[in-house]
């Protein structure tokens, strides 16, 4: 499996885990310009920005750890301009989803709050 197809059924096996917690999703890979966001979400109280990192096997480590600071920052830009062109007001934050793909059950791990923009 190449890496795009990896990553699509990243984001699909993404996407079922937030709707079975009860968050809505508002948008799959909304870009901006050269920005992108993997999954935008909501529960009642505020927007949730999603990275989802996908990983056929654990070669190169746990894919959570793989979100760099530019990946971070680019999330962070992209959020800043999804909340300005929607009018969102609420309260934000930026998760990270992790899956690593090598056995027949996946192994998913959601991070919550995983970071955010330092002011």
């Amino acid at each position: 499996m190449d890496n795009k197809s990896t990553g699509k059924k990243g984001e699909a096996i993404a996407k079922k885990l937030l709707i079975s917690k009860g968050y809505t999703i508002k948008a799959t890979n909304w870009r901006h310009s050269y920005l992108e966001v993997d999954i935008i979400c909501e529960t009642e109280k505020e927007i949730v920005f999603v990275e989802v990192k996908t990983r056929s096997n654990g070669y190169f480590g746990d894919p959570i750890q793989s979100v760099s600071n530019k990946q971070q920052q680019n999330l962070i830009d992209a959020a800043e301009a999804y909340i300005e062109q929607f009018e969102i007001d609420k309260e934000f934050r930026f998760d990270i989803i992790g899956i690593l793909n090598e056995n027949q059950q996946p192994d998913i791990n959601h991070v919550e709050d995983a970071f955010g923009p330092e002011f």
